[in-house]
């Protein structure tokens, strides 16, 4: 069986650190298992990104301020 995680980075908060868990406990158990990452700081083998040249880098950084700026825009102070 082969399993992909994917998650935004690979450090810098609890997902990437729960995703970097569950990759290794996967692989202690044997299964063919990565971790596909757009941004990636880690020197782990096991950890690919997704986007390598400049061009990606900044259209993946533009699509996911783009799908979130209304949020950031609009969002209701309690």
């Amino acid at each position: 069986m082969k399993i992909t995680l994917i998650n935004t980075s690979d450090a810098g908060g609890g997902a990437p650190v729960a995703c970097l868990r569950l990759l290794k406990a996967l692989r202690l158990a044997g299964v063919n298992a990565q971790l596909l990452v757009q941004h990636k700081t880690s020197d782990n083998n096991d950890v690919v990104q997704v986007n390598v040249s400049l061009w990606g880098r900044l259209r993946a950084s533009y699509n996911f301020l783009a799908e979130r700026i209304l949020f950031i825009l609009f969002n209701e102070k309690d």
